[in-house]
Order: structure tokens, then sequence, then C-alpha cells
């Protein structure tokens, strides 16, 4: 029972979101999004606000349009972990975030 109990608060910890891990350990964001995204209401913040947030967006040409940033999340969640998760994220005219989603590759 201990051990049940030291894997949930490691998980806890794992999932919320923080800056130094979400740079330093990007294998690690898809943990982390759900927290990011209920904690930091990214729509309708401008594009350098959420880099400044997130840094530098990830250097892929997954799902990369004129108009989006990426960021490489991580491995997807679940038992058979073949595919990527990626954080896009949409901007408007005035580089306002307009739309999020997570996609898998």
């Amino acid at each position: 029972m201990l051990i049940s109990f030291g894997l949930v608060v490691y998980n806890e910890a794992e999932s919320k979101f923080n800056y130094e891990k979400w740079i330093g350990k990007q294998d690690k964001r898809v943990w982390m999004v759900d927290d990011l995204l209920e904690k930091h209401k990214i729509l309708n913040m401008s594009k350098d606000d959420i880099i400044k947030l997130l840094g530098k967006p990830s250097d892929t040409q997954y799902f990369k349009e004129v108009d989006n940033i990426v960021y490489y999340l991580g491995a997807e969640r679940g038992l058979v972990r073949i595919d990527s998760e990626w954080l896009v994220i949409w901007f408007d005219e005035k580089d306002i975030a307009i739309d999020i989603k997570i996609m898998r590759d």
C-alpha cells in the first residue's frame, strides 16, 4: 500500500506543469499538458506570451502550417505507445491564439 501511495504522489508531481521540466524533459511534456491547459488559458494569449510560457516551438514539419506553432509532447499516452502527441496552437492575423489541439502522428 505504501508503494501505491508513493506512485500516486510521484505521478501527481510529474503531471504538474513546470517550465524547467517542460524545457528540459521534452518527452515528458505529454504528462504535463493537461495541467498546462487547465491552469493557463492559452486561448486569446499572444504568440509572444505563449512562447515565453512554453519556450521555443519544436523544429518539426508535423502539423506545421503558416498560422500555427507546434510543440512535441512525447510518446502518446496509453499502453501501446506507437505514435507521438503534439500540441498545436493556431493564431489569427494579430497573432492571438484561436485554437488548440493535441494531435497524434
